[in-house]
């Protein structure tokens, strides 16, 4: 029942991007769930790839997008460990009071 102890502020955060972009370069992104964009979001960044002033900007844009879906993911699943640690320590604490001697 022990937990392991996660950087907080800033540096979470950087370490969290470091590791979805890891992740994402190595195609090895967790897909908990089938995040997609909307459907006005792909025609807008197809829009923007299209013309060769911003199709830079659209790709920088769509990388970000696919960065910061990949860190969702992540915090998701630590989010579902941290439950999973939390419903274990309940029980154990639970059964400990339930076994308690009553005077």
């Amino acid at each position: 029942m022990a937990t392991t102890p996660t950087p907080t502020g800033a540096d979470s955060d950087e370490q969290l991007r470091r590791n979805a972009r890891h992740l994402l370069d190595q195609g090895a992104s967790p897909r908990l769930r089938s995040g997609t964009l909307g459907v006005d979001a792909l025609q807008l960044l197809y829009q923007r790839a299209s013309e060769p002033e911003s199709a830079a900007d659209a790709l920088r844009l769509l990388h970000e997008l696919q960065t910061f879906q990949v860190e969702l993911d992540l915090m998701y699943q630590q989010l579902q460990a941290n439950e999973q640690d939390l419903t274990e320590e309940l029980a154990h604490y639970r059964s400990l009071y339930d076994l308690a001697p009553v005077a």
